[in-house]
Order: structure tokens, then C-alpha cells, then sequence
């Protein structure tokens, strides 16, 4: 009943998207929804608000970031993970960013399994990281001195991360 913003396919080949709906295919849907090649159906209860990024990890689990605090009830800040089963966060989420609140906009997985996340943020997990931040897992990272602007997408060649955006500067470079 509104915008997708973004897709992913799941580990058993069903299609989720994500983005500012609540229905698809005339049923209820909290802003993601996935697709079996029949029928819409629901992950958990969903977010609070928009899904802008969606992958499935190595393992098969799927992780999605957008502007939301909620997945499912729990707080998530903006970032949230789905096993199959049910939703949890990534350690505490994104901290709050002023005047229009946190966002991921581009999920990447790294070779060894780390999650790279970027967007409109200045700290992740009470750790400082401007707009781009990795998790090993357990703990928040920043990359380096981050971007001075928004991260809109990410992209992995071999072990090298390919960072897109309005940004200027890279890590304190010009």
C-alpha cells in the first residue's frame, strides 16, 4: 500500500522487501514483508517505521536498517536482525541524531562476517561513528574518522569495502 525501498532473498528463496508500507497482498505488514512465490506474510510484527536496507548474511539470517526504534516490541534503533524465527538487535542500535533521528541506508557483510553499516548517524552502539560503523558481533566500531555526510550505499569488492554518498571527506581525506 506504499513505497518498497529495498530487497533481499532469504536463504530459502523467498523474496523480502522492506521499506514504508503496512499491508501487502491485502494483509497487515509493518514495513517488511516476505514473499513465497504464493502469499505475503509477516516477519514477527515488524518495525515502527521505514526499512531502507536489507541482506542476508552468510549464515541465512537477514538484517535490515532503516529509520525505525522498534522491531517486534524490542528496541532496535534502527537496526535489526531476523533468524528465522524472531527479531533482536545489534547490541544497542544507532544513537539518536538530531533533528530528524538515526538511519541506515546501506548493510554490507564482510568476508569475516562483520556487518558494515552506513547512513545518517553520529554514534552506534554509545560508541562515536560518523555515518559509517562496522559490528564484529558483539561490539560497535567506527571506520576510521567516518564521512562527513550521509552513506546512501555500500558494496564489497574482494576484502575492499566501495562506500557511496554525499559525502566530501573520507576518513579525515579530502
Amino acid at each position: 500500500n506504499d513505497a518498497v525501498y529495498c530487497g533481499t532473498v532469504a536463504a530459502n528463496g523467498d523474496l523480502i522487501v522492506g521499506g514504508r508500507f503496512t499491508a501487502a497482498g491485502g494483509s497487515a505488514m509493518a514495513y517488511i514483508a516476505r514473499f513465497d512465490g504464493t502469499s505475503w506474510q509477516a516477519l514477527g510484527t515488524g518495525m515502527d517505521a521505514d526499512v531502507y536496507a536489507l541482506t542476508t548474511l552468510a549464515n541465512g539470517d537477514v538484517v535490515a536498517g532503516g529509520r525505525f526504534l522498534t522491531t517486534d516490541g524490542i528496541s532496535t534503533n534502527g537496526i535489526a536482525r531476523w533468524d528465522g524465527a524472531t527479531w533482536s538487535g545489534l547490541g544497542t542500535g544507532l544513537d539518536a541524531f538530531l533533528p530528524l533521528g538515526p538511519s541506515v541506508n546501506a548493510i554490507q557483510e564482510m568476508a569475516n562476517g562483520d556487518i558494515v553499516v552506513g547512513g545518517q548517524f553520529s554514534g552506534v552502539g554509545g560508541v562515536a561513528a560518523n555515518h559509517i560503523a562496522r559490528f564484529d558481533g558483539s561490539t560497535w566500531h567506527p571506520l576510521g574518522a567516518g564521512l562527513n555526510a550521509p552513506v546512501r550505499d555500500l558494496a564489497r569488492s574482494g576484502t575492499d569495502l566501495v562506500v557511496a554518498g554525499g559525502f566530501t571527506t573520507a576518513g579525515g581525506l579530502g
